[in-house]
């Protein structure tokens, strides 16, 4: 395929005309080197790669959160509909019960049609419950790495990202562990500058 008269983002962090060749799925250095000769003309309009959504809770009335395959679906359609090919679905502060369940819809085939799950955003449940916005206060929980590894287990180790109050009892250690399998996340938390540079 041949995209053709776009203004094109490069790498350079700015706007440039250009043609770009595509051969399955790639970006390929000429047109010698595709097979597919069709040609979509973007003549006025702007050519940007996908983007990706690290942090998103759901749209259309369906969130991550319902445990529902069909939500999923719903959210990863419109993703993609709206130029975003790779996403982070995000949890919040819930029951292990309901985190279990939940987690586990990361971890379907949601078909071409949807964004890419690139893994799991976990939003908690290891905050601060001063500030903890949106997250329910009763299910709050200390850092605990056996729960985290449990929960990535179930998700196919896809958790890639990890939100942590450091000021909280056992965040140290938690993300000491933590930080080895995924990335850590400073959030919801009242911790002042020393605490946030040493975690």
């Amino acid at each position: 395929m041949i995209i053709k008269n776009g203004r094109v983002f490069t790498d350079k962090f700015f706007f440039e005309e250009k043609d770009i060749y595509i051969e399955n799925g790639i970006i390929v250095d000429s047109v010698d080197a595709t097979t597919d000769k069709t040609v979509i003309d973007a003549s006025g309009h702007l050519v940007i790669p996908g983007l990706i959504d690290v942090h998103t809770h759901g749209s259309f009335g369906h969130e991550f959160c319902d445990a529902s395959e069909e939500g999923m679906k719903i959210t990863g359609k419109y993703l993609k509909e709206h130029g975003i090919t790779s996403y982070c679905p995000t949890s919040m502060t819930l029951s292990e019960e309901q985190l279990l369940k939940i987690f586990k819809t990361a971890n379907c085939d949601y078909g071409n049609e949807c964004a890419r799950i690139l893994g799991v955003n976990m939003e908690g449940p290891f905050v601060s419950a001063e500030k903890r916005g949106a997250q329910e206060e009763m299910h709050i929980k200390k850092p605990d790495i056996d729960f985290f590894s449990k929960l990535n287990r179930i998700c196919g180790d896809k958790i890639k990202l990890v939100t942590v109050a450091p000021e909280i009892d056992g965040a140290m250690e938690f993300i000491e562990k933590a930080s080895k399998i995924t990335n850590v996340s400073l959030g919801h938390s009242c911790a002042g500058y020393d605490t946030a540079m040493k975690a």
